[in-house]
């Protein structure tokens, strides 16, 4: 299965996933300059998103809600594709950078709205799939979650 994850905004991170955690494209771009992601919604699966709620100071100071145009055009673009929405907060308790590290796919510098793209499609591939017993997968959950256990003994 090929996964598109996106984290809109300003700047648009997104990757595709081919499961269970393979990671063959990624990148980021400008909230204008979207063609590149707009071709590969054809290509994919599913697409996993970044939901976005509109922050009350944004509405008082009048800023432009990127977040909210790029999941409208993404939602155009992908009438026929799946369409899965989640909060930051789901992704960010159960992914983060260690694990990514474990599961071998390479963090990049500066690069956060790719990442949270990656984290957004690995959390469906393993929670939502259930690929974290997959047999190429297992052994490296298994050595992250040691090493959390390990951590959290020590405090």
């Amino acid at each position: 299965m090929r996964i598109l994850g996106i984290d809109p905004g300003k700047t648009v991170g997104y990757c595709v996933l081919e499961t269970p955690i393979t990671v063959v494209i990624r990148d980021q771009e400008h909230y204008k300059n979207l063609e590149d992601l707009r071709k590969l919604i054809s290509t994919v699966d599913l697409i996993v998103m970044e939901d976005f709620t509109i922050a009350p100071d944004k509405l008082a100071t009048g800023d432009k809600v990127y977040a909210s145009e790029v999941i409208g055009k993404i939602e155009a673009w992908s009438e026929e594709v799946t369409q899965i929405k989640r909060h930051p907060p789901m992704k960010k308790h159960f992914v983060n950078d260690t694990m990514v590290k474990y599961l071998g796919v390479p963090l990049i510098a500066h690069r956060g709205h790719e990442l949270d793209s990656v984290k957004h499609a690995l959390y469906y591939s393993l929670v939502d799939l259930s690929n974290h017993a997959h047999e190429d997968v297992f052994p490296k959950m298994k050595a992250y979650l040691e090493e959390e256990e390990e951590e959290n003994d020590d405090d």
